[in-house]
Parts: C-alpha cells; structure tokens; sequence
C-alpha cells in the first residue's frame, strides 16, 4: 500500500443539569402539585445503570423554543431523552463489545467510556473549565463532563445509522474495568470510533472544543451530521477508479434550491466536479476539514459535485490513490468536463472555500452569496446610545452618576 502523508499528525442524557440550576430544579421538585398543575401529571422515567427504572418528576424547566410552553418543552426534552435511551447500549463486558461489533457490520461504532470519578479535561483544557466554582465548591470540571453527555444525547438523536456505545467504568467492577484496559483506554471520558471491528479514530477529555470534534468524527466516519443530514446524499463515494469514472461521466441538474434558497442549473460541461482524497486512518485533517466538504456540497448543488475517496480502505481504493498521484491527505482534485484542472492540498475550511469560489468565477459560474448585512451610519449609532443610556437611567437612578 503507498504510503500516503497526513497533513496533520451511558449516552443518555442527563435530563437535570448540575451546578447552579440544580438547586433551582431541587427547590422546585419540593414545591406542592398544587402549586404547579400543568406539571402535576408529568412524570419523567430514567434508567439507571444496573437496569432498573426510576421515575422522577421534572421541574418546570425554561421554554428552549419560541411559542413552546413548559409542558410542550417537557414533553419535547422526554420524547428525545427516550429516543436517546432506546439508541445508546450499555456493554460491561468484553463478550459484548465483540458481539456489538460483530452486529454492526460496517457501520461506524461509537464508543463512550466514562468514569463516575474522573473527568479529564484533554490535553489543551481552556482557562475556565480549570478553575473551581465559587459559587459551591464543586469543581467546573466535572460540569464539563455533563455538558459533554448532553451534546453526545444530541449526536445520538440525529445520527440514525450509527451504534452508540457507553461503558461506565465504577469501583467494584473488575469487568468493565478490564475491558477499557484492554482498549488502552486509561483517561476519562474517551471516545473510540471502530469501523469494520477496528478502532480508526479516539477522542480523549472533555475539553470546550470536544463536542465539535465528537461531531466531526460521527460525520467523517458514519456520515451522519446534524439534523439527521446524510453525508451520502450529496457526496459520492468513490472506492475504485470504475467509480470515478462513473462519477466524472454523470452530470445532474437539481431543481431545487439550495440552502440559500438559488436554484443553480449549470450546463454540465462548466460543472465542477470534486474529488475529496482522504484516508481514513489517522488523518485528524481529512476529519477536520469534511464539514466544510459537506457545507460546499449542499450549498453549490448544481454548479459542483463532490466525491470522496478514503485512500487506505481497500487495495482498489489504494491503486486508485497512486494512480492520482496523491502523496498528502487531504488533497481535492478539481475536474472539468472529465479532465483534471486543479489540486488543492491541504485541509484549511476557508482556502477550499476560496479555491471552489475562484475556479468558478473563472469560468463564469456565479454561486450563491450570504445577503451582506446593512451596517447603521455613524448618526444611527449615536442616536442608538443615547436612546440607551436614558433608558438605562429610567431603570437605575445611580446609572447617571457613573455615565
């Protein structure tokens, strides 16, 4: 196989957030029923880890939607904490990892490791999530984990075709204990990504950037982004030069409009048509860089079309990579009317952007823009502030001795 560089080196969620608004749900489930009628009736069922089933009232939580109530927002947030519950399995030990492994056959395993007691930060933690709440006592890093849950509930809410894991490592439990020893995990929360049986990617900490780049490996990997949008649906993957020919010899009008709302109708000879060179393993660029890919492709659909071959998945795969003459990943080769035109290697999001926009400003093609915003003139933003500051001082009289 050539040797191809790259440009870099229980899921369920929690349905009460700790910290400070835990004190305020706290209060609030000890309030009478009486005092609370749309929430009398509602009761929230949760799953605790040895299987048993708890239920536990909710407590009216903020409306996270305009025009939801309280009750629609309960029932919105049990509904998706349900679907997270039925979509995310426990394994405890490793018979079952191999046997979810096994089943999942070529769809991408996501695997969640956890500890009740640790909650490592990464390797580059920001400032805040080190530091220890005032407020009481408990330290931010912990919250961190718990943010990183709920972001991981959302993931397993969106993505359909992707089997989430979740192994909690306790004290008395030389079982799952073993288990993580075994996958090398020694740091808490850790995230493994398994294709085909073996493990292609991980993540390690629950860092402020860990949820994008959770995010980044479900789509990169599973093809899965959010919102239930599927990668498949708008790049074609290419893994033997029968495919690519395939690709670069089919030319497709859509008729519907992008996400800007333009509906582009470019004549097949002025498409442009991309190709992704990625590999699949140990390639944090190629994962980086992929949301980017899928934005470009949904956004300029009938001016581009976009494919993308993993280089490393297969020995077809890898004759095509030598074949293209691809020594880094990720390289995107640009094709017009079935012939190369153009290569960009790398994995900057903002130079492909560029690279796409300027191809085909050359050759004529307009693609949608964003509507530039009107900025106010400098009369408008005066008179902004002075409408701000009487009002400020209608609401705090000691507001004039300081302004």
């Amino acid at each position: 196989m050539a040797h191809v560089t790259s440009c870099s080196a229980s899921l369920a969620p929690v349905a009460i957030r700790q910290g400070r608004d835990s004190k305020a749900v706290s209060k609030a489930l000890r309030m009478p029923s009486a005092s609370r009628p749309e929430l009398a009736s509602l009761r929230m069922a949760s799953r605790s880890r040895s299987g048993a089933v708890r239920t536990v009232t909710t407590a009216s939580l903020p409306s996270s939607r305009p025009g939801e109530s309280v009750t629609e927002t309960i029932a919105r947030r049990f509904g998706e904490s349900t679907t997270v519950a039925e979509k995310a399995l426990t394994v405890k030990s490793a018979e079952q990892f191999e046997a979810f492994l096994m089943a999942a056959e070529d769809k991408l395993v996501m695997l969640h490791v956890e500890s009740d007691e640790e909650c490592d930060l990464g390797d580059n933690p920001d400032a805040w999530s080190a530091q220890t709440d005032i407020t009481d006592g408990t330290h931010v890093s912990m919250s961190a984990c718990v943010q990183l849950k709920n972001n991981l509930a959302r993931v397993v809410r969106d993505a359909d075709d992707v089997v989430f894991l979740d192994l909690a490592i306790e004290d008395g439990d030389p079982v799952a204990s073993a288990l993580a020893h075994d996958l090398g995990v020694t740091r808490f929360p850790t995230c493994q990504y398994y294709k085909n049986g073996k493990l292609v990617w991980q993540h390690v900490g629950a860092s402020s950037n860990s949820a994008e780049q959770i995010g980044e490996g479900v789509l990169f990997h599973g093809g899965q982004a959010a919102g239930g949008v599927n990668a498949e649906d708008y790049i074609t993957a290419v893994k033997s030069e029968d495919d690519l020919i395939g690709f670069l010899e089919s030319c497709t009008v859509f008729p519907n409009p992008t996400p800007f709302g333009v509906t582009l109708q470019v004549p097949c000879e002025k498409q442009l048509a991309i190709l992704d060179v990625s590999l699949q393993n140990a390639s944090p660029a190629c994962m980086h860089v992929y949301p980017a890919v899928l934005g470009l492709a949904r956004n300029t659909q009938g001016a581009t079309r976009w494919a993308r071959l993993l280089g490393d998945t297969s020995p077809e795969a890898n004759a095509l990579l030598q074949k293209l003459g691809v020594a880094s990943a990720p390289t995107f080769i640009f094709f017009a009317d079935g012939k190369e035109v153009k290569r960009y290697v790398g994995g900057d999001r903002m130079e492909l952007m560029n690279q796409v926009l300027l191809f085909q400003e050359e050759q004529g093609v307009q693609l949608p823009q964003r509507a530039v915003r009107k900025r106010m003139t400098n009369a408008e933003a005066r008179a902004l502030a002075i409408e701000e500051r009487k009002a400020q001082k209608k609401k705090n009289p000691f507001y004039a001795s300081y302004n």
